[in-house]
């Protein structure tokens, strides 16, 4: 089993509130589409790559955490303007700023 990486905020007791949960992934996580990833986001809104956890996994954790989802649900507030999408071209350029 995979060691969690992502520690969640509670949900528990909070009405479904989709603005709410869109602002706060859109705050913690960045999206690589392509992979199905999620990637944590530093306080500074920086990708932290050595936080990444499959889309799938995240869902579900998101459910044990309180929110209340389903799936069509999550998968629209991943396409959502709230959460910043990377692309291969963004990683790329990270890893090379990162690189002396």
């Amino acid at each position: 089993m995979p060691a969690d990486s992502f520690e969640l905020t509670s949900f528990k007791g909070v009405p479904q509130n989709f603005t709410l949960y869109r602002e706060y992934l859109g705050r913690t996580i960045s999206i690589v589409p392509i992979c199905e990833l999620a990637v944590k986001r530093n306080p500074d809104g920086t990708p932290d790559f050595s936080n990444i956890k499959n889309i799938d996994d995240l869902f579900l954790d998101l459910i044990d955490s309180g929110m209340k989802l389903n799936d069509a649900n999550f998968k629209r507030i991943l396409k959502s303007d709230y959460i910043p999408k990377l692309d291969p071209l963004t990683i790329l350029l990270n890893q090379l700023q990162l690189t002396p």
